[in-house]
């Protein structure tokens, strides 16, 4: 059998069935068919302004009767969606309060997760991440609760986060003259799931953006 992605061959493999099917009768053969990953995310990143995939697959079956050799040639065609990551954005980091001396900084972080696809719902679970303020303002936690986005849709979620500070002076002073202006960086990595496409292993998703 050949299975092609987009008119490009990705894999092509020979199994032998050696099935022995008496006259009248019927029998099924289910096969392990090993997709390379690497090659399927190649083609769908050459061609990511699609929204949908075009696989296809040709079998080719060889039996014997009455001591002659016979194939049989039949065809598969389908369109499939393609999955499309979800987009993740810092909408706003605010500054929610000071304590313990003003060695904590508890800010509320905005993230807005938007849903592109137009058929998969996906799931975003064990949600780690890490976020630094200035130089000297650090902080990293886990979302626990699951965050379902549907097709289309986006989802708004309001983290807070506890920031650890370094420097409690020299941080104050900063904050003081830019109170509009603090460099951070935001990391998110999760594990990503969807209902179309199953995996034994999920899927990461990688975020990371840096502004002021």
């Amino acid at each position: 059998y050949n299975i092609n992605l987009e008119g490009k061959n990705i894999l092509q493999e020979t199994d032998p069935v050696n099935l022995k099917l008496k006259p009248e009768k019927l029998d099924s053969v289910r096969l392990k068919i090993k997709l390379p990953v690497k090659k399927i995310k190649f083609i769908s990143r050459q061609i990511k302004s699609n929204d949908s995939l075009n696989i296809s697959a040709v079998f080719h079956i060889y039996y014997q009767y009455l001591n002659k050799p016979f194939k049989l040639t039949f065809r598969k065609k389908q369109t499939i969606e393609s999955p499309t990551p979800p987009e993740i954005k810092i909408t706003e980091i605010k500054r929610n309060k000071i304590n313990k001396f003003g060695k904590e900084i508890i800010v509320d972080v905005s993230i807005l997760v938007s849903n592109n696809s137009k058929q998969i719902t996906f799931d975003l679970e064990d949600v780690h991440y890490k976020i630094s303020l200035g130089e000297h303002i650090n902080g990293k936690g886990i979302i626990k609760n699951k965050l379902v986005v549907k097709p289309g849709e986006s989802e708004q979620i309001i983290v807070p986060v506890t920031l650890k500070v370094e420097k409690p002076i020299r941080t104050a002073i900063d904050l003081f003259w830019n109170k509009e202006e603090v460099f951070y960086e935001v990391e998110i990595i999760g594990l990503l799931n969807n209902e179309k496409v199953k995996s034994i292993h999920k899927p990461l998703l990688k975020f990371s953006t840096k502004g002021i």
